[in-house]
C-alpha cells in the first residue's frame, strides 16, 4: 500500500513459488515447513499414487494445516502493520 511498485515485486514473487511448489519435500525434511511445498507434496502424492486424503499420515496433515494457518497469520499480520504506517503517513487513500 505504501509503494506504488508492488505489482513488480508481486511478479518476482510467482518465481519463488515456482521453487517452493518444486522443493523436494521427501528428501529434504525441513522443506516441508515452506509455504506451498506440503501441499504440493501432497497433491503429487495423490496424483502419483492415488492416495486419498483420510489415507495420510494424521503428522503429516497437521505439518499441511499449521504451515498453512502459519503463513496466513503472518500474511496477515505483516499486512495490519502496512496498513496502520500507511494511516499514520496519510498515504492510505492515494493508492
Amino acid at each position: 500500500m505504501l509503494y506504488k511498485r508492488i505489482s513488480n515485486v508481486a511478479n518476482l514473487l510467482q518465481f519463488a513459488f515456482i521453487g517452493l511448489i518444486s522443493a523436494p519435500v521427501f528428501d529434504i525434511p525441513w522443506a516441508r515447513f515452506l509455504p506451498l511445498a506440503q501441499g504440493s507434496a501432497m497433491l503429487q502424492r495423490a496424483m502419483r499414487d492415488g492416495v486419498q486424503l483420510w489415507e495420510f499420515d494424521p503428522l503429516t496433515v497437521a505439518v499441511l494445516v499449521g504451515t498453512s494457518v502459519g503463513y496466513l497469520a503472518l500474511g496477515y499480520a505483516v499486512f495490519g502493520l502496512t496498513t496502520r504506517r500507511a494511516r499514520r503517513l496519510g498515504v492510505l487513500g492515494d493508492y
